[in-house]
């Protein structure tokens, strides 16, 4: 729903908006990522959070990132790696809610 209502591929990313979805950082933050290396396993941080708010920000302005991957991996396996690691992060993401539904303070 998420990718069907709020972000349309190819749609002009200033164009209606259509709801909000919310996640708390900490469960974004604790988003890991296994990674196989020849015959040992490590586990990643799948994404990075910035939610340092400025002064005129709004309370809940973050940007996230991907997290780095060891060295050797290859692009093929970043690419399969990010895919799994988008669905884990839609699955902590609330349900889209309309807008007036959220309190926003400025």
């Amino acid at each position: 729903m998420f990718n069907a209502e709020v972000v349309k591929h190819g749609a002009n990313p200033k164009g209606a908006l259509v709801g909000l979805s919310r996640a708390l950082t900490g469960e974004i933050r604790s988003l890991k990522s296994r990674i196989q290396l020849n015959s040992s396993e490590t586990l990643v941080r799948a994404f990075c959070v910035l939610d340092s708010v400025q002064p005129g920000d709004y309370d809940a302005h973050a940007t996230v990132n991907y997290g780095e991957f060891p060295t050797g991996v290859s692009e093929g396996k970043i690419g399969a790696i990010r895919s799994k690691a988008r669905m884990d992060l839609a699955d902590v993401f609330s349900s889209i809610e309309a807008q007036e539904n959220f309190s926003f303070k400025p």
